[in-house]
């Protein structure tokens, strides 16, 4: 018998060769996994590998209809024909509108400017129509892309930007989605763009009673009962001076509105900077974006310290039409003005005024700060009721 090493090599190969042949072949590759048809349990010839996965698209969204909008102001309301006199010339105006124009062309005055060159937006007057021109196109768009414009707007604060994926990036971490913080002072109107609220103003609004402060919406009612209403005028043009003070002016910092007081301003960012359902279109331009994942910008919370002991909810009202509350300069009127009572819980000032009491909490540092603190007058003042003090918040 033949040992195994009697066998010539050759030989040996040979039959080596032959044996793998028989059997199974030996590879250290891996083999190609294959896709499996669950009809007939077979495999097919395609690897995976070679199978690409489906690529879900990202939801793209009109950035116009996901963040701009506008809601209310459907109703017509009734012309009413009034006669005001001008608390500044004397001159009797029967147009609010008209009204308005008159007061702002005296506030702001140009050498060669008229009523016709004034901007109803932001009350400044212009020396002919083509600046004024210039001037809307630049600093109050009406929609985020304008021919004449190179540049994309935002709406809602009126800044503009190079490219429409920075203004989306720009929407996504400052603004909410259907954000509309402008809200007209006559009716339930409000939209997204401060232009278009003040358009409206003098579109629905015009022979009406009152007049619109550009600069933070306010309305306050100059005509009532028959009877031109002159301390309300002087309050207005006041208001308007307050306005053009910039030192005593402060704006919001999500918008483009700005206020003379701090209450008014934080009232504004509790209340208005949120999302409203339901809101229509507001653009006539439309760039398609990615829809954003990210969560918006959350709304301020209302921090003031204050409380509010007694609530008015059962109670009703029977308040005189046409009629400022001498705290806060809004009509009596408006829904929820009296809330309860509110206790500032830093000092003793007590109100039935809840803006009033935003506005006190602003400013307030206690009763032992000698700088912020409200100091007392030279002399005593005495309400109707009797009672009398030396400062004006008591």
């Amino acid at each position: 018998m033949l040992k195994k090493r009697d066998i010539p090599l050759a030989l040996r190969r040979t039959k080596i060769k032959q044996e793998k042949k028989d059997g199974e072949p030996r590879s250290r590759r891996k083999r190609e996994r294959t896709y499996v048809d669950d009809d007939h349990d077979e495999l097919d010839d395609i690897p995976l590998k070679n199978i690409k996965k489906e690529v879900k698209q990202e939801e793209t969204v009109s950035m116009e209809r996901f963040y701009f909008g506008q809601t209310g102001g459907s109703k017509e309301y009734p012309r009413v024909a009034i006669a005001v006199e001008c608390p500044l010339c004397r001159t009797e105006i029967n147009n609010n509108c008209d009204l308005l124009r008159h007061i702002f062309s005296h506030l702001s005055p140009s050498a060669e400017g008229s009523e016709s060159t004034v901007c109803i937006y932001c009350a400044t007057q212009f020396n002919d129509e083509e600046a004024l021109k210039e001037h809307l196109k630049s600093s109050h768009p009406s929609d985020t892309k304008s021919p004449d414009v190179f540049t994309y707007a935002c709406l809602i604060c009126e800044v503009r930007f190079a490219a429409v994926l920075t203004l989306a990036s720009h929407m996504q971490k400052t603004h909410a989605p259907l954000e509309l913080p402008y809200c007209c002072g006559a009716c339930d109107y409000r939209s997204s763009a401060q232009r278009h609220t003040v358009d409206h103003f003098y579109k629905a609004h015009s022979n009406d009673t009152g007049l619109q402060c550009p600069h933070c919406l306010k309305v306050i009612v100059v005509y009532g009962e028959g009877m031109d209403l002159g301390a309300n005028v002087r309050i207005f043009v006041d208001h308007i001076k307050a306005h053009k003070e910039k030192q005593l002016e402060v704006r919001c910092n999500r918008c483009a509105l700005k206020f003379v007081h701090l209450g008014q301003l934080k009232e504004h960012q509790i209340r208005d900077h949120a999302t409203v359902a339901g809101a229509t279109p507001l653009c006539v331009e439309e760039h398609l974006i990615t829809k954003p994942r990210n969560k918006p910008r959350p709304p301020v919370k209302d921090t003031a310290s204050h409380s509010m002991s007694d609530t008015y909810e059962d109670v009703t009202l029977v308040l005189p039409e046409n009629m400022l509350c001498r705290e806060c300069d809004t009509p009596l009127d408006t829904d929820k003005h009296f809330l309860g009572t509110s206790s500032c819980s830093k000092c003793p000032y007590v109100t039935s005024c809840y803006r009033a009491m935003l506005q006190h909490s602003s400013y307030c540092a206690g009763p032992h700060s000698l700088e912020d603190a409200p100091r007392p007058a030279p002399r005593a003042s005495t309400c109707v009721c009797g009672h009398s003090t030396s400062v004006g918040e008591y």
